[in-house]
């Protein structure tokens, strides 16, 4: 397998544990995961755009992401998720809080009964080492977003990544606030899967990924 940009492509929202680590090298062998591939959270990109060159980055690709911390998160925010936020921030009850994490993770999928107890678990561990008070900074947070509307317009290319069945962002909201601010963005809707796609059908996701990088940028994979 080969992989060659000169500025890496942002996978976003994929979570940093074994979840995205299996989707990662579900496609490239272990020892060919490119060094130029990153995962990070959705909204991260705008802080790319806001204190670095244009040339950090490639390409972007949100997989069922917020784009920014800001209004957006009212207009493409399910109530499910937006409902989340008082609870995740909730100093004073420490069960309140941790039954909102559990609820949260569950929220990723179609069929949570059938997600390995482990790989909850391991999730909703990861969420333990963010304090309310952590949690309410970061969704509060001011995001300035229009250095990267710019790159936007410029020709950075994005691919949008989302399931019918998502119950955290709703996808079609999603891809009208971000059509007339990417001339070159390109929308896959998986059928059926959840926020959590990229774990509840990773060939697929990683399919599109390959197709849209061998288009895009003309590399081979």
């Amino acid at each position: 397998a080969s992989f060659s940009l000169e500025s890496g492509l942002i996978l976003t929202h994929f979570f940093n544990c074994k979840g995205a680590w299996e989707v990662r090298k579900s496609f490239f062998t272990v020892d060919t995961v490119p060094s130029d591939l990153s995962i990070r959270s959705a909204t991260v990109v705008v802080d790319i755009a806001e204190h670095l060159p244009r040339d950090t980055i490639a390409g972007v690709v949100y997989l069922s992401g917020l784009p920014y911390i800001g209004p957006i998160m009212q207009v493409i925010g399910t109530p499910l998720v937006l409902g989340f936020s008082p609870k995740l921030c909730n100093n004073a009850d420490a069960t309140a809080v941790g039954q909102a994490r559990i609820d949260f993770i569950d929220s990723l999928f179609v069929n949570p009964a059938s997600i390995p107890y482990e790989l909850k678990c391991m999730w909703v561990g990861i969420t333990v080492s963010q304090s309310p008070e952590s949690c309410q900074r970061m969704i509060s947070r001011k995001q300035d977003p229009s250095t990267l509307w710019e790159w936007a317009k410029d020709g950075l290319p994005l691919l949008i990544l989302c399931g019918t069945k998502d119950t955290q962002i709703m996808h079609e909201r999603l891809v009208e606030e971000m059509k007339p601010i990417y001339n070159n963005m390109t929308v896959k809707i998986f059928d059926g899967l959840g926020h959590a796609l990229f774990y509840e059908d990773p060939v697929s996701v990683m399919r599109s990924i390959t197709e849209f990088t061998q288009t895009t940028f003309e590399v081979s994979i």
